[in-house]
C-alpha cells in the first residue's frame, strides 16, 4: 500500500526536494528524512530531462517509505513545456507509484489568478484527476499568488479546487503586513471549519514563515522546508532540521495528543 499524506493525526512537515541530478535529488532526500520530515515533495521541474524518465523516476520513489509527491510548475527546465507535457509527467509518476501529485489550479489555461474557469481546461483538469486516481495517487490542486487575499476569495478558490475532484486543495497567498498576517491566520480558522476537503494554506512575504507554522496549528495539512539552502533554493522555506524542532515544540504544547 503507498504511503498517504490523508489520515495522519498530527499536520505534516513536507521538504521540498529542488535538486538538479539524480544523486543530488537522493542525497537531498535523505538528508531531509534524517532531519525529521514527514513528508517529500520532488520538484520535476527542476530534475534534468534525464531524471524524469520511467527508470529514474522509479527509483526515487523507491529510495523513500515517505509519502512523496511530485509538482511540476511553470519554472526551471520546464518553463517552455506546454501543460500536455506537464500531465504526462504526472500521470507518469502516479503509475511509477507515487503517493501524490499537484495539478496547478490554472492548469491548461494559464492565468495570474492561477484558476482556471475555462470550460474545456476544467474538464481536462478534471479528466486528468479521474486519471491519476485510478493510476493511485492522491491529487493536490494548488494556486500560488503573490499578493494578500481576504477569506472568501480563498475559500471559493479552494472550493472550486475540490469540485474538480482534488482530494487536498492548496493555496499560497501573501502577508507582509501585521493586518495581513492575522487576516491570513483568521482564514486558515475559517477554512478549517468550512472547507470539504483537507487543505494546505501558506504564505510567503515577510510575515509568511509565522504564518506557517501557525498555519498547521489551525488546520493546515502541513508545512514545508528545504534540507539545505542552495543558490537555487533561498525562499521562505525554513530548514527541515530547524523547522522539525520547532513544530515539535508547537505541537507538544496545542491541542494535538502527544
Amino acid at each position: 500500500m503507498r504511503p498517504t499524506f490523508l489520515h495522519h493525526e498530527k499536520p505534516l512537515l513536507a521538504a521540498m526536494i529542488e535538486s538538479v541530478g539524480l544523486r543530488e535529488c537522493l542525497s537531498d532526500m535523505r538528508i531531509a528524512e534524517h532531519d525529521g520530515a514527514d513528508a517529500l515533495a520532488v520538484d520535476l521541474a527542476m530534475l534534468d530531462p534525464a531524471c524524469r524518465q520511467p527508470k529514474e523516476m522509479a527509483q526515487i520513489i523507491r529510495a523513500t517509505g515517505l509519502p512523496l509527491l511530485f509538482y511540476t510548475y511553470r519554472n526551471y527546465t520546464l518553463a517552455n513545456a506546454d501543460d500536455d507535457e506537464r500531465a504526462v509527467l504526472q500521470l507518469r509518476a502516479a503509475e511509477l507509484g507515487a503517493a501524490c501529485c499537484d495539478v496547478m489550479g490554472d492548469l491548461f489555461d494559464p492565468n495570474e489568478r492561477q484558476l482556471t474557469c475555462d470550460p474545456a481546461a476544467v474538464d481536462k483538469q478534471k479528466r486528468l484527476i479521474v486519471g491519476l486516481h485510478e493510476a493511485g495517487a492522491e491529487v493536490i490542486m494548488s494556486s500560488h499568488l503573490k499578493t494578500p487575499m481576504s477569506t472568501a476569495s480563498v475559500l471559493e478558490q479552494m472550493q472550486r479546487m475540490a469540485e474538480r475532484g482534488a482530494d487536498i486543495a492548496k493555496l499560497i497567498a501573501y502577508a507582509d503586513t501585521p493586518e495581513q498576517f492575522a487576516a491570513a491566520v483568521d482564514t486558515t480558522r475559517i477554512l478549517k471549519e468550512k472547507l470539504p476537503i483537507p487543505f494546505i494554506h501558506l504564505c510567503s512575504g515577510r510575515f509568511g514563515p509565522l504564518h506557517r507554522y501557525n498555519a498547521v496549528l489551525l488546520g493546515s495539512l502541513l508545512t514545508f522546508s528545504v534540507p539545505r539552502y542552495t543558490e537555487r533554493v533561498l525562499g521562505v522555506q525554513p530548514l527541515t532540521c530547524d523547522a522539525r524542532r520547532i513544530m515539535d515544540d508547537l505541537l507538544r504544547h496545542s491541542v494535538y495528543p502527544a
